[in-house]
């Protein structure tokens, strides 16, 4: 439970992370920089969720390398990680819109949810491209 590796360590950070999310949700509208096009804001929910998904990521490929010997069902494992992974993100966004909407001048809004699904998948996917990518640097002959 000491090594860096420990799904506990990592499920601890992504507690804080989402925790420092629910602060930044709580500050009211009027002080905020208000963002007149859509597009932006949208983006900023999108780069808030990456690092969380990022971190996400790496609890469950820590919780995988606990296990004795890989799971034979490779693709359903996969199948299973992408929807626990949006189950997981749209929950937290809908936290997360639910309690804006009693901040005030602030909203709740469908398409802010989505956006921080969709964050919190890229940022997964970041993570896998990053693992992928130093696997294949440790393979020999690469």
């Amino acid at each position: 439970m000491n090594r860096p590796s420990s799904p506990l360590l990592y499920g601890l950070l992504v507690i804080v992370y989402f925790s420092f999310i629910s602060f930044i949700s709580h500050i009211p509208g009027e002080q905020l920089q208000r963002v007149d096009v859509q597009i932006w804001d949208k983006l900023a929910h999108v780069l808030l969720y990456m690092p969380l998904g990022f971190i996400f990521a790496l609890m469950l490929r820590a919780r995988d390398m606990e296990k004795a010997t890989p799971s034979p069902k490779h693709a359903v494992n996969r199948a299973w990680r992408i929807g626990f992974a949006v189950l997981f993100f749209a929950g937290l966004a809908t936290i997360d819109e639910c309690h804006q909407y009693f901040v005030p001048s602030r909203t709740a809004s469908f398409l802010d949810g989505v956006a921080d699904v969709v964050g919190g998948l890229l940022g997964m996917l970041c993570e896998k491209l990053r693992h992928d990518r130093f696997r294949s640097r440790d393979l020999p002959g690469s």
